[in-house]
């Protein structure tokens, strides 16, 4: 049977976790000793709106709408007693 690690040990097992996910961009927005809340902030690009403004006024403006509708991403992140890390998209 695996050992249990306390909550020392889970807190850095999710520590090292978080730090792959913010090298990739993602913002930790709450945080506890064996849980984590992470957001990927949506992203305007400036390129595809240049692009679509050169098709025409009519597809940037689509493009315009798009990213207003677009949600930041959120994954949750938890440590069980085991060491094992669970991450969910919300």
């Amino acid at each position: 049977m695996a050992e249990e690690l306390n909550e020392r040990g889970r807190n850095e097992i999710l520590v090292q976790q978080i730090s792959r996910y913010v090298t990739v961009g993602w913002q930790v927005k709450s945080q506890t000793e064996t849980t984590a809340n992470l957001v990927m902030p949506k992203k305007f690009s400036f390129w595809w709106a240049l692009l679509w403004l050169l098709l025409g006024i009519f597809p940037v403006i689509i493009y315009i709408i798009y990213y207003l509708n677009k949600q930041d991403r959120s994954l949750f992140l938890s440590v069980d007693a085991s060491g094992n890390i669970s991450a969910t998209d919300g």
